[in-house]
């Protein structure tokens, strides 16, 4: 009898533990940031519990002291440990810092292209692999270029 309540205690144990998974190690804020002599980006990926997903890309240029700010957001889900890809459902551009009829310009012009990076960003987060440096860094291939992301929170 004894035996048979402690088999019972496993099995009602084990089904409970098998109904909590652990958060991908995607789950939080991540930021890369390059600088050069040209511009600056600071790009902010964040993959919350809830799959929902929001990267954010801020461009400067020193010099002008113009800005864009680049918000793609959709949903994401981990394709295993090091593959994770993200549906994005809508973008948009914000320029900041120019004269009031080129940031205007600016964003006519996003407006008539929306569809096409709309596109772009679909398909460049279609896959994306990564190679974890740790829990709390990854790096990504992107444009030819290795770009490592740091966790925020």
């Amino acid at each position: 009898m004894v035996i048979r309540s402690v088999w019972l205690s496993v099995l009602v144990v084990s089904v409970a533990l098998a109904g909590c998974s652990r958060p991908s190690k995607f789950v939080g804020t991540w930021e890369s940031q390059i600088f050069n002599a040209t511009a600056r980006k600071i790009e902010r990926k964040t993959f919350n519990p809830d799959k929902s997903y929001k990267n954010v890309v801020l461009l400067t240029t020193p010099l002008s002291k113009a800005t864009l700010t680049a918000t793609d957001v959709g949903s994401w889900k981990a394709e295993g440990p090091d593959i994770y890809s993200a549906a994005i459902t809508d973008t948009d551009w914000t320029p900041d810092g120019a004269a009031k009829n080129r940031l205007d310009a600016a964003r006519k012009k996003f407006l008539a292209d929306k569809s096409k990076l709309l596109d772009d960003a679909v398909q460049s987060n279609a896959l994306v692999a990564v190679k974890w440096i740790n829990n709390d860094a990854f790096s990504v291939q992107e444009g030819g270029a290795e770009l490592t992301y740091h966790r925020v929170k």
